[in-house]
């Protein structure tokens, strides 16, 4: 280099991947990968607390595609991946190479833990063809804009007291809404309407145009619901379940 420095940096493609991809562009002229059809969160030190466990091992199912594999398979937002095939989940990234690496067609086993529980799901996976965006089934749901959620004609809750929400002020959602933020009629929630940015949500990153279905765990229909089901939780935080421009992610607000 022009400093006389050298650091030694290279690069390198594990061979059994580079030969799955020769073998698929050689035999069908595309490359074709399983799929599952989640989206997939790491766990933080925080979630680990909040689920009661003891490591960080694992993938947080954030969302499902309707209609895929893990969809018809029963996977559900929240659950935790801790197995694949009988060997253990390390991260995120891990069991998504090891999925797509996985033909299409395949039955796979998964161990989920969901509430504290664990149980098996059998997956026959789908194919993911890399290259035209092509897909064993369609994306869930239709991407909304978080800015500008004008508050219609219901009359806005007033602000919450949970901390949880405090700071926030919510909107029971309905279909000019619903509308404006490009859901489907199947989406039912409380959406944020108002937040202090210093607030306990705030400070965790929640939106005006958030749209929060699950407090705790429990899912949520209104705003009343919103208030209400974290109010006898124990413990030093809530995992606020969203749906963010179509969606599906996790807040967790620490108490103050």
């Amino acid at each position: 280099s022009t400093t006389g420095a050298s650091t030694g940096i290279g690069f390198a493609i594990p061979v059994n991947m580079a030969l799955r991809v020769i073998r698929s562009l050689l035999d069908e002229g595309r490359i074709t990968r399983g799929y599952l059809g989640v989206q997939l969160e790491d766990l933080s030190p925080a979630l680990v607390r909040e689920l009661g466990r003891r490591d960080l091992s694992g993938a947080l199912v954030a969302s499902v595609v309707q209609g895929s594999p893990a969809d018809s398979a029963g996977f559900r937002q929240g659950d935790l991946i801790v197995e694949l095939q009988g060997r253990r989940v390390v991260d995120r990234n891990t069991l998504r190479l090891e999925v797509s690496r996985t033909p299409p067609g395949t039955v796979v086993r998964f161990v989920i833990e969901r509430r504290g529980r664990r149980q098996e799901l059998p997956v026959r996976l789908g194919a993911m063809v890399v290259g035209d965006g092509a897909y064993v089934s369609p994306a869930r749901r239709k991407g909304g804009q978080s800015e500008a959620v004008g508050s219609g004609d219901e009359e806005t809750e007033p602000l919450a007291t949970p901390y949880y929400l405090e700071g926030v002020a919510t909107k029971t959602l309905n279909d000019a809404l619903r509308r404006q933020l490009g859901l489907d009629a199947t989406y039912e929630g409380a959406v944020v309407v108002q937040v202090n940015p210093r607030s306990p949500a705030g400070r965790r990153g929640l939106q005006v145009g958030d749209v929060i279905v699950e407090v705790g765990r429990s899912t949520v229909r209104s705003s009343r619901e919103a208030f209400e089901a974290g109010q006898d939780l124990e413990g030093d935080s809530v995992i606020l379940g969203l749906i963010r421009q179509g969606k599906e992610e996790f807040v967790l607000v620490p108490k103050p």
